[in-house]
């Protein structure tokens, strides 16, 4: 079990240890190639000062960085002072059936992941992009596509984890283990495919050495997502697998 922890623990710090160091080289990399094509971003871009993007490209990349790694703190604290295993718990308690808790519980903990994001997303769009002229938006305006896209997101995983749940509990262990390891590999091979398409697009555009890094500063937090539903799917797993093995 300890082993177990070391690992999950080394993959979420890790891979947002790994996320942060490329974003940086990210930001790097994007302002030696705008200083040294000025002159075609001006033509084809309209941008006559390309300092001010990269000042742009910093603070939003640095705020990025910040909710990252506020978000990473929050969901371990949430782990190791049993938060999650406390809501596993309450909704045991319920007597629902595993389905619906797996159901309520990632509605919930989209509800969570929404409202820790929203600070950082409102000083991306009312101080950030005010700063720089780039904010066309109201506070009025904002809530309500927070609240339409909350309730949307909520309506989607429902659904979605509903689903997923279902086709969980009626194949066998192996089955679904399996299938989770190839959704995993494709997964993989869709990101490398497509960075792939994307490094070739840039090349034609000759602004793109070293543009895959604008790629993998995005896949490890693609991929700590995909790992963290998985940790936390696997509480309903188990628990939807011994009430079929108990009613059968």
């Amino acid at each position: 079990m300890l082993a177990y922890h070391a690992l999950l623990l080394a993959l979420l710090v890790g891979s947002t240890v790994l996320s942060t160091l490329l974003s940086v080289l990210n930001v790097r990399h994007g302002a030696r190639e705008l200083r040294a094509n000025a002159a075609w971003v001006e033509t084809y871009l309209d941008v006559d000062d390309p300092d001010e993007i990269v000042a742009y490209q910093r603070a939003t990349t640095g705020m990025s960085l910040v909710r990252s790694w506020m978000t990473l703190v929050l969901l371990l604290g949430a782990l190791y002072a049993g938060v999650v295993s406390g809501a596993v718990r309450l909704l045991e308690a319920t007597g629902l059936h595993p389905i619906a808790q797996g159901v309520t519980f990632f509605m919930g903990l989209f509800v969570a992941a929404r409202i820790v994001a929203a600070p950082f997303e409102l000083y991306s769009t009312f101080v950030i992009d005010e700063l720089f002229g780039f904010n066309e938006t109201t506070p009025q305006l904002w809530l309500r596509d927070f609240v339409v896209g909350l309730l949307v997101g909520v309506a989607l995983l429902g659904a979605l984890a509903g689903g997923l749940l279902a086709l969980i509990e009626s194949l066998p262990t192996a089955t679904w283990i399996g299938g989770g390891w190839l959704l995993l590999v494709a997964f993989i091979l869709g990101i490398v495919l497509g960075s792939i398409a994307e490094e070739n697009f840039l090349r034609s555009l000759d602004l793109s050495d070293g543009s895959l890094l604008i790629f993998l500063g995005s896949w490890p937090s693609r991929l700590l997502v995909l790992l963290t539903l998985f940790v936390l799917l696997v509480p309903f797993l188990k628990a939807s697998r011994e009430r079929s093995s108990t009613s059968g």
